[in-house]
């Protein structure tokens, strides 16, 4: 059998204290029906061990959610202050993700990179950033509006139709490290 060989610089790893994730956000963004989904089979066992330790779960399936697509008017950062032009799911769900321990991203591989429910959904976050840079661990981030002071895990859920991994999943691995170093 192969060993898949994951670099050690690819990632940057940390742990969050013990008994400090308690409320955990699942967001997938699969267009599949759940029951055949691969995705969401591995985030639903995560779950379950999750729930068996004493968190809590919200789970969000994006393909039930209105959310509009973002036109990059900024409207939400000038005119009308963490308010998107759009009526629609997202800030219910903003909230969510504020207040949530360990945010959970499912998503099938789709041309190496995420679906596009869940695309659209990483796009409308940015109510929930200043509309300034400021320069962090040398490099320029848009700091959070409401920052907790608490720190937040990220997990990440991926399938592929392809058998090997080695290459797949790169262009996942580039969006989550920005969104985390973000």
């Amino acid at each position: 059998a192969n060993k898949i060989n994951f670099q050690k610089n690819k990632f940057n790893f940390a742990a969050l204290k013990p008994n400090t994730i308690k409320e955990i956000l699942v967001i997938d963004g699969g267009p599949r029906n759940k029951e055949f989904s691969k995705s969401t089979f591995i985030a639903n066992q995560f779950c379950d061990g999750a729930k068996n330790a004493g968190a809590n779960i919200n789970y969000i399936d994006l393909n039930t959610k209105n959310i509009n697509p973002c036109i990059g008017c900024f409207t939400c950062w000038s005119k009308t202050p963490e308010k998107c032009i759009y009526d629609d799911d997202m800030p219910e769900l903003l909230k969510l993700v504020n207040s949530a321990d360990l945010l959970v991203f499912v998503t099938p591989l789709y041309v190496f990179s995420v679906c596009s429910q869940l695309k659209k959904f990483l796009d409308r976050i940015i109510p929930n950033l200043q509309p300034y840079i400021e320069i962090y661990n040398d490099i320029s981030i848009h700091p959070l509006k409401n920052p907790t002071g608490k720190d937040q895990g990220l997990v990440v859920f991926s399938a592929s139709g392809f058998p090997e991994v080695a290459d797949n999943f790169d262009g996942i691995s580039a969006i989550f490290r920005c969104f985390d170093k973000h």
